[in-house]
């Protein structure tokens, strides 16, 4: 079963009783702090690299299309 396939089993499983789901994406790609609790190498390379940008990108698209939610904070 793929990753995305988890997810929606796991939504749907609380959207049968009524549990509210919130995914935290703390870490995407390339890091968003650059310390030792994000994938980054010392730096948040989310923020500056455009390949790293572009795979956030796309796995949010991904979420999109099954029909869930995104709130960027």
């Amino acid at each position: 079963m793929h990753g995305y396939q988890y997810l929606d089993e796991a939504i749907s499983w609380c959207e049968q009783y009524n549990i509210y789901v919130l995914l935290d994406m703390h870490g995407a790609p390339g890091g968003q702090t650059g310390d030792n609790i994000d994938n980054s190498d010392g730096y948040p390379w989310l923020m500056v690299d455009e390949g790293m940008k572009q795979q956030v990108y796309v796995i949010s698209g991904r979420i999109l299309q099954s029909g869930m939610l995104i709130i960027l904070l």
